[in-house]
């Protein structure tokens, strides 16, 4: 092949991936000039408030938030915040079960964890060898005492001495039920309920890499990287050819 047809070979296909890869690389340099200036604008504090950007990565705000009203005061649980109306109580790394109320007690599990409090907010005690691990429910037994839910086994929790007894339990127990929170408290807790991680700055990067759009979108983004490879040496081949003229 005459070095005029590699030219011209080179030119039209040089062409050509420029005109599919053009959009695509506008966009990934929109998306990386923006992630350059993120952490300056603070989008990378900024928690996501999308409700479909946050359904993309599998937080539903309606089954994530949930409350129990106790007196005039709201119990809420949203993922790994417990708070009491607007004030964040506390922090687990687990999620939380929906809280139990049996006066004066209001008593919340995580993880591995059993907390008291008086229905004011106050934290009595907090109790960490549970008699087992996952515990699966926290529920009210036929004595008006919490019972703790595992897959095979039953525990009653004593609050006098707050010990754990084995139990067989055939009556009917009373199961916390969560009730609506009020708009403004929901939208008060929202932003402080939504994972550290989800914020403006992370969904960008996933933009700009394509993991938001799935696994077809990551080997979009691997095409444009290969075709914009394919750009730069077809360019510098025909750049050093023209120049042999």
């Amino acid at each position: 092949m005459s070095r005029h047809a590699v030219i011209r070979w080179l030119w039209r296909w040089h062409k050509r991936i420029g005109v599919m890869v053009c959009l695509l690389i506008l966009f990934l340099a929109s998306t990386g000039f923006v992630l350059n200036h993120s952490s300056q604008w603070g989008w990378d504090r900024t928690p996501i408030t999308s409700a479909w950007v946050l359904r993309s990565y599998g937080f539903k705000k309606d089954q994530q938030i949930k409350s129990l009203k106790v007196n005039q005061n709201w119990w809420t649980v949203a993922g790994t915040h417990l708070f009491l109306d607007e004030r964040k109580l506390k922090t687990c790394d687990h999620h939380w079960l929906l809280p139990l109320n049996i006066p004066p007690w209001v008593i919340t599990a995580c993880g591995q964890q059993i907390f008291l409090w008086f229905e004011d907010g106050q934290l009595v005690d907090t109790l960490y060898d549970l008699p087992e691990p996952q515990l699966l429910g926290l529920v009210e037994s036929p004595q008006h005492k919490p019972l703790l839910l595992y897959r095979d086994n039953r525990y009653q929790l004593e609050l006098e001495t707050f010990t754990f007894e084995p139990v067989n339990v055939d009556d009917a127990v009373v199961t916390p039920v969560p009730e609506a929170l009020p708009k403004h408290l929901h939208q008060a807790i929202l932003p402080q309920a939504i994972p550290e991680e989800l914020n403006w700055e992370r969904w960008l990067l996933d933009l700009h890499s394509g993991r938001w759009f799935g696994s077809w979108g990551v080997f979009v983004m691997d095409f444009v990287a290969f075709a914009m490879i394919g750009l730069a040496l077809s360019g510098f081949l025909l750049y050093g050819l023209r120049r042999r003229r």
